[in-house]
């Protein structure tokens, strides 16, 4: 259930921010996908540590933020990274905090993943990439609702202040972590393929591409 309340309104927020931009209600309502795919990434991190197949888990990530960005750089025409790469900095660095190597070497691998999403336009940003580490934190390590809701609200609002405000819609992401924790309790109700979302991402953005296309003509 948490993969399709991410895709559903993932869709609801690429209908208005392509399609019906001035809709802002739409938009409003994509803002609650963001939370449910960084848990999403969270618990992958925490069921493939489990397994051993981590290196797996980052070479799917890679492969498939990189097919994503064709579509992506199409309908954006613009030198910005997909949420893949999002999702895969926020892996590695929940690796590295875990990691059993020397501190020396750890602490200067954390501060080049962190320093990457300043200097590479990608999605979300840093505050995209400390998103699941939060969630991983509060909701699977802890099983701490509240300190996930209020943790993420302080995420927000540090964001939102170093950058004077710039999307004052993304505090609808935090609101929705009540709507996330029901959907974890009845995640079973509703399950997707496991390689489901690496094929609908890049398939969707490349469908919105042809009918815009298409609605051009």
């Amino acid at each position: 259930m948490v993969k399709f309340f991410a895709c559903f309104f993932m869709i609801v927020d690429h209908i208005g921010c392509y399609f019906f931009p001035s809709a802002i209600w739409l938009r409003i309502l994509g803002r609650i996908s963001m939370p449910f795919f960084a848990y999403a990434i969270a618990r992958g991190y925490y069921y493939s540590k489990k397994k051993g197949t981590l290196k797996r888990y980052i070479k799917n990530l890679l492969l498939f933020a990189l097919i994503s960005q064709i579509p992506y750089f199409l309908l954006h025409n613009e030198g910005t990274l997909n949420i893949g790469f999002t999702w895969l900095l926020s892996l590695l660095l929940l690796i590295e905090l875990e990691s059993k190597e020397p501190w020396i070497k750890r602490l200067l691998t954390i501060t080049i993943i962190c320093c990457l999403p300043l200097i590479f336009p990608i999605s979300y940003g840093l505050y995209g990439v400390l998103f699941p580490i939060l969630l991983y934190v509060t909701m699977i390590k802890k099983k701490d609702i509240l300190a996930a809701f209020y943790l993420s609200f302080f995420l927000y609002l540090s964001f939102f202040l170093l950058t004077n405000g710039s999307n004052i819609y993304q505090i609808f992401a935090t609101l929705s972590i009540p709507l996330l924790a029901l959907a974890i309790k009845y995640d079973n109700k509703i399950n997707l393929p496991k390689r489901f979302f690496y094929i609908f991402y890049p398939a969707h953005l490349m469908l919105i591409y042809l009918l815009k296309l298409l609605l051009a003509l």
